[in-house]
């Protein structure tokens, strides 16, 4: 059925206890951390094999520091968000779904590489991604689209005096399927998209787009969370990472685009629209 590798049964039993970590690094870094507790302690800290455990665990939990060590600094609103929406009762337990750092970053560089005009994302959550897209030199709008009213709320809430923020982005809530439809009434179109919701609909979002031309000749559409903890490639995966392989393997398929998956995180898929 797929070429997905399969990890031995000791490793997947492991992996499977685990829940979800918002980094798909993060996840052999715990299996890695697994297998050394399991080890036996000092005594057996002298087999070759688990010095080469060791290592690797080393690699992996230097990994994203590095990454983010690299980058600029956040934005004040950026920071503004995370610390935000880590203290609301409402999104403090899933602050994980942040785009963050790294992500936010890739973002706002192929933004401004493409040089992004109209922008549109699928997916609020508290902002983040919005804001972000907003703060590139060439936007001018940012369509940002939710089902849940209380994101629209809150972003609302922290773009109050800042205007050249505040005019850019626009908040529409309903299912994304019927605020597409909208946006296609308007006449809109898109030199970037960025999805980032819910992850067995991506390649209902990705046809809707390409099916309607909302989506501008050389235009890049971004998805988040592409490995789902690298759930996605493994032969045991979850429905939502059934979902997400066969959305990569019917885009591998698409002639009209041409595409790659950024590794880093819980992945970012990258796909472009051939002029």
């Amino acid at each position: 059925m797929s070429h997905r590798g399969i990890l031995t049964s000791a490793v997947m039993a492991s992996h499977s206890e685990r829940k979800r970590a918002g980094y798909a690094a993060c996840q052999v870094e715990l299996i890695l951390h697994d297998v050394i507790s399991m080890s036996g302690g000092d005594d057996a800290a002298e087999k070759p094999e688990l010095a080469m455990i060791r290592q690797c665990h080393q690699v992996t939990s230097s990994l994203v520091n590095f990454l983010e060590d690299v980058i600029p600094p956040e934005t004040p609103t950026q920071t503004e968000i995370v610390q935000e929406t880590l203290k609301d009762p409402t999104f403090s337990r899933s602050a994980g779904m942040l785009s963050g750092h790294l992500v936010g970053q890739l973002l706002k560089m192929v933004a401004e590489m493409t040089q992004a005009k109209s922008i549109l994302e699928i997916g609020t959550y508290t902002g983040y991604g919005a804001v972000t897209l907003a703060e590139t030199s060439l936007c001018k709008e940012v369509i940002t689209l939710d089902n849940e009213p209380y994101c629209k709320e809150f972003l609302a809430k922290h773009l109050e005096g800042k205007g050249h923020l505040k005019d850019k982005i626009r908040s529409v809530i309903g299912p994304a399927i019927e605020s597409l439809q909208l946006l296609k009434e308007e006449g809109k179109r898109f030199d970037l998209v960025f999805i980032d919701a819910d992850k067995s609909s991506y390649i209902n979002y990705y046809k809707f787009i390409l099916a309607n031309n909302l989506l501008e000749k050389g235009g890049v559409i971004l998805c988040d969370n592409i490995l789902w903890g690298n759930d996605t490639f493994l032969e045991k995966a979850s429905p939502q990472g059934q979902a997400l392989f066969d959305f990569v393997q019917f885009v591998k398929q698409d002639d009209r685009v041409e595409q790659m998956i950024f590794p880093f995180r819980d992945g970012v898929f990258l796909i472009r629209l051939k002029n």
